[in-house]
């Protein structure tokens, strides 16, 4: 298989597994991680409290995963 058609497959796959995970950390994030504020600031700022954060997990974890998953089954190599 072409490298880029790999690459190609693998970010598909990331976004899809993404996707996934997104639908079931999202509430978590919600419930638990999410930004306090401090009562001094503008008003306009309030509507953004319980605003989930560490979102950046959503993509980190099944690029990571993939790329693993990929390597093992001898898809990609490092060089």
């Amino acid at each position: 298989m072409l490298i880029m058609t790999k690459s190609v497959l693998a970010v598909m796959i990331g976004f899809l597994f993404s996707l996934l995970i997104g639908m079931i950390l999202i509430p978590y994030l919600k419930e638990k991680a999410y930004q306090r504020l401090n009562m001094y600031l503008i008003r306009e700022h309030r509507n953004k409290e319980h605003t989930p954060t560490m979102g950046g997990f959503i993509f980190i974890i099944p690029t990571i995963i993939t790329t693993i998953l990929f390597y093992f089954t001898g898809k990609i190599s490092f060089s």
